[in-house]
């Protein structure tokens, strides 16, 4: 037999497509509460068994509405059962909706602007133009506004702390060796740079780096990170570990006390991995820094739901947001956070350097634009003395 397609054929195929979408969209925003309920999401994580139950539910939503759609698109050339509807074209039916909450959804989400992800898409958009630095007018008195400052910030409160990068100035971090970039930075407008400590100290900050971009009137976020992207990396033992890595990397560099070492971590861990081993991480290394004398603050690095999580446990004091903007809890952490990276890298200082760009939120993130003397060979750190 042929399928007969007319206007009133077409108008059918793209009602069958919106329903589509549209029990995708209810699917989706149904199943999130069971798929992000505490224990359950690490259940569900671990068995493999969110794509099963989506299908399973699409399935039995399908079935019940007798909602077939390989019958809408071709209803004539199908041998279907008394019901109208044919067992594989139920399952595909079903596949689609289940599939379209992970996927084709987005699509049509970000098309119309509703949903978390357009949600998320406008904040990062947001964020981004934050962080990017623009040429203001200088106000009265001749005092220039930091670039990317926030509404609210005044030239006054900028004045009153003139050792630590401002709220709302805009900075970047990288892997990179930035001493012979130092000018360039602060020439086009930055603020600040994030640095590394890791073990290894391949790429990471040095002494003479710190000298050459405080020299250049920039503040500096020291940031931990050794291989802290997947969940087996944490654990007491391996925080006590950091933490005394983080310390001597820090007495080599001249960090002066009270300022922040941002410990990352840099994937987007379930709310049992932050229960379990980040928290137990980050609690060897509240223990670690206090048997020092807690020199310095501890920061996370993370996701939302990361950095509201250990900071409300009181295992860190400062916040620093992921430019990942997909995460658990971005748009919920996102007001709170005291500093906020950008997505996408991009390269400045003539396409030379590749850096995230990054706000800080509050008026003091854990920066340092002085360095204390450094312990010789051999010699034991400032704290220790």
């Amino acid at each position: 037999m042929q399928c007969t397609m007319d206007a009133a054929y077409y108008t059918q195929v793209l009602s069958a497509l919106a329903l589509v979408v549209v029990l995708s969209l209810v699917l989706e925003r149904a199943l999130s509460v069971p798929f992000e309920w505490g224990w359950l999401t690490d259940y569900l994580d671990r068995f493999k068994l969110r794509a099963p139950i989506s299908f399973g539910v699409a399935y039995a939503i399908c079935a019940h509405a007798k909602f077939d759609v390989l019958q809408m698109i071709m209803p004539n050339c199908l041998s279907t059962s008394g019901t109208g509807n044919s067992t594989i074209g139920l399952l595909l039916t079903a596949g689609v909706i289940a599939g379209g909450s992970k996927g084709a959804i987005l699509l049509f989400q970000g098309m119309l602007g509703f949903g978390q992800q357009a949600v998320d898409a406008t904040i990062a958009r947001k964020t981004l133009a934050a962080v990017t630095p623009t040429s203001a007018p200088a106000p009265a008195g001749g005092v220039t506004p930091p670039s990317g400052a926030r509404a609210g910030f005044t030239a006054g409160a900028i004045a009153a702390s003139p050792t630590l990068a401002t709220a709302g100035m805009a900075g970047v971090d990288t892997n990179s060796n930035c001493t012979n970039f130092a000018q360039g930075i602060a020439g086009e407008g930055y603020k600040f740079v994030c640095r590394y400590y890791r073990p290894g100290d391949i790429g990471a900050l040095t002494h003479g780096e710190a000298q050459a971009l405080i020299g250049a009137g920039l503040s500096l976020v020291a940031v931990f990170e050794g291989g802290g992207n997947k969940p087996s990396w944490f654990s007491a033992a391996q925080g006590t570990a950091d933490a005394q890595h983080a310390l001597d990397h820090a007495a080599k560099v001249g960090q002066p006390s009270g300022t922040a070492i941002y410990f990352a971590v840099d994937y987007d861990a379930s709310a049992g991995d932050v229960g379990a081993g980040i928290s137990a991480y980050f609690g060897a290394i509240k223990a670690a820094f206090a048997a020092a004398g807690a020199p310095f603050r501890i920061g996370v690095y993370g996701s939302g739901l990361v950095c509201q999580t250990i900071i409300a446990a009181g295992l860190a004091s400062t916040g620093w947001l992921s430019g990942s903007t997909g995460w658990r809890s971005y748009s919920s952490y996102l007001p709170h956070a005291n500093l906020v990276q950008a997505a996408p890298e991009v390269t400045i200082c003539n396409g030379q350097l590749s850096v995230d760009r990054n706000v800080g939120q509050t008026a003091d993130f854990g920066a340092f634009s002085t360095l204390v003397s450094i312990a010789p060979a051999g010699g034991a750190p400032w704290w220790r003395n």
